[in-house]
């Protein structure tokens, strides 16, 4: 089959799991110069650490809530909620902003020379590339970080689950990738690693897709999804256009 485009799904990039329970799990480490305003607004006895503890929980028990309707919460929602419920006036989008990019310093977002390779060469074949994930942290945050990594440029654009209200494996938000991408179902090469939220879902969305499996363990795959062992696999599917 012939593919114009490439639809990753974050984690099959970053080479592990790459999964929000890195912001519930990973101990933050505040630094002195972090939400020096908030004092102003909480007082003494509502300091950081209690308000971030806030918005953890608060995250932890919208995902659990969310995963029964394949939706997702927004991180900047959840913490405007939470500082609306604490302070007296309305906390400002600076504030809001500062505290979304402090959770943001819990995810492991990496990419590895192997993988960046990958990345070129696909976008030297020609393909369109795009990314679609689970996750609250906003797209925007994630194509600054594509592009600190010197990589943002061969991507088209980065969709992350909290700014739809949507996630894998709902067929919907593969939909969504789509209609943004500008293609056909059928143009786009789906690179997965993960069976349950990437594999069923764009199975169920009629896109085709490749299971990247770094695990000894092999999986019950669908009819027609191939399996690879690391990213660069998926160049054999996707000679020069």
């Amino acid at each position: 089959m012939a593919y114009r485009a490439v639809l990753y799904s974050m984690s099959s990039l970053m080479g592990e799991s790459f999964e929000d329970e890195e912001i519930l799990d990973n101990t933050l480490v505040l630094e002195k110069k972090d939400l020096k305003d908030l004092r102003t607004l909480l007082g003494p006895r509502k300091w950081r650490s209690r308000i971030l503890g806030l918005i953890r929980k608060r995250i932890s028990d919208e995902i659990a809530a969310s995963k029964a309707d394949q939706s997702y919460p927004d991180l900047w929602k959840i913490t405007r909620r939470v500082l609306a419920e604490q302070v007296s006036q309305d906390p400002s989008d600076d504030l809001v902003e500062e505290i979304v990019t402090i959770f943001n310093r819990l995810t492991d977002f990496k990419l590895s020379d192997e993988n960046i390779g990958v990345i070129r060469s696909v976008y030297d074949r020609n393909y369109v590339q795009a990314i679609i994930s689970n996750s609250i942290i906003p797209s925007r945050v994630y194509g600054q970080k594509l592009r600190d990594l010197g990589v943002g440029q061969y991507f088209d654009t980065v969709l992350c689950s909290s700014d739809f209200g949507v996630a894998k494996p709902n067929p919907e938000f593969f939909f969504m990738a789509q209609d943004a991408m500008g293609l056909t179902l059928h143009d786009i090469l789906f690179v997965a690693d993960n069976l349950e939220t990437d594999v069923i879902g764009a199975v169920k969305a009629g896109i085709p897709t490749v299971l990247v499996n770094r695990y000894t363990r092999i999986p019950e795959l669908p009819p027609n999804v191939p399996l690879v062992h690391k990213l660069s696999d998926i160049l054999h599917y996707l000679p020069s256009n």
